[in-house]
């Protein structure tokens, strides 16, 4: 979208100055919803398209897998509305049935994927870079690099030992391997004298 430094630092002290002076909240007051809700979607639309146009085509899937946790905290904002309102249902149920409380309850199954959504979307800022760091510094295939050390080196063992071994240059960093992403790797570049 064009916006460099300045705007970035205007912003920020904007928000920073008018939360502190508590100006921010009577703006969310005034602003109607209607208004503010289409600009929020077009600058979400924006921050995806130009994080698919910055990144290597080779970083595509690491860009993808760190938009989950952020989907995953999204719906878990509309599961635990779902959820208020129906706990409000058995509620005013319960005072003409007593025992509805006991009999009306979330399936197994969907309270276990409340819980799973709920793990995936807490923290979703933290958990949306690292995944994003770690795959995409895998999907290089460059052998000793942070992604590739941490994602790597407990699976690489050399010959004979039981023991994880540490990457070396000759090792292969077996990441994403889709269609496009072989696994590679890198001749060791020492020279001899």
């Amino acid at each position: 979208m064009g916006g460099r430094a300045a705007y970035t630092l205007a912003t920020g002290l904007f928000i920073g100055i008018g939360s502190l002076c508590g100006i921010i909240p009577v703006i969310v007051k005034v602003l109607p919803v209607a208004a503010v809700c289409p600009i929020l979607v077009f600058v979400g639309l924006e921050i995806i398209t130009q994080s698919y146009h910055e990144s290597p085509r080779r970083h595509a899937p690491a860009v993808s897998m760190a938009f989950l946790p952020a989907v995953a905290s999204l719906v878990l904002i509309y599961f635990d509305q779902f959820a208020a309102e129906f706990a409000g249902a058995v509620q005013s149920a319960a005072a003409s049935m007593p025992d509805i409380g006991t009999v009306v309850a979330f399936p197994p199954r969907i309270a276990a994927l409340h819980a799973t959504v709920r793990i995936l979307g807490h923290g979703f800022i933290l958990t949306a870079m690292m995944w994003g760091g770690v795959m995409a510094a895998s999907s290089t295939g460059k052998p000793g690099g942070p992604g590739c050390s941490s994602s790597c080196a407990p699976f690489s063992r050399s010959s004979g030992s039981s023991t994880p071994s540490r990457p070396t240059a000759t090792s292969t960093c077996r990441g994403w391997q889709g269609p496009g992403f072989p696994a590679r790797s890198r001749p060791s570049t020492s020279s001899s004298a």
